[in-house]
């Protein structure tokens, strides 16, 4: 997590507590102000010495990334460089249009869809894939209107606009 960053500090503190509270062991707990290459190498190393982890492990081990999404995406890519490939799991960050492009333009990703990506997860509050109808059509006002797929943010903001002026009128 960035010093800088109050919510994402907050969020991983509580993440650590909450962890320890449940029995889950946190194997280390980095800042992402430094060096993401470095980091990368840290949770490789880390790692190292585990054992091999098989598809139906299910006690393997996760990493949480609580970043903005630019430095989680460039992460996700140290980590995958490294050979770390254990699953990820980030903050809604990794669902921002900025996570996703910055690891689309590799190279690597263009030629195989899914070579940093396949096993990151996003706790993601909406995805329109997913979402209602109403959602939907929101979305594709929203293209229509400014030529750029909103993200949950924006519907957020809808929804609070909506309630707004149906309170007002």
């Amino acid at each position: 997590f960035p010093d800088d960053d109050c919510r994402l500090s907050t969020m991983s503190r509580f993440f650590a507590a909450t962890a320890s509270q449940i029995g889950l062991r946190l194997r280390a707990r980095l800042r992402t102000d430094d060096d993401l290459d470095s980091v990368a190498q840290r949770v490789a190393a880390s790692l190292a010495g585990g054992g091999v982890a098989t598809e139906a492990d299910q006690r393997r081990p996760v990493i949480v990334v609580a970043t903005k999404a630019q430095a989680g995406a460039t992460l996700v890519r140290a980590l995958r460089d490294a050979g770390v490939q254990e699953r990820v799991i980030g903050t809604s960050s990794f669902a921002e249009r900025a996570f996703v492009e910055t690891l689309a333009a590799t190279p690597a990703e263009r030629a195989n869809p899914g070579y940093y990506t396949n096993g990151v997860y996003s706790l993601a509050p909406m995805l329109y894939a997913s979402a209602n109808h109403e959602a939907q059509r929101f979305e594709q006002r929203y293209v229509d209107a400014f030529d750029v797929e909103p993200g949950w943010a924006a519907a957020f903001a809808y929804d609070a606009t909506t309630i707004l002026a149906r309170g007002l009128a």
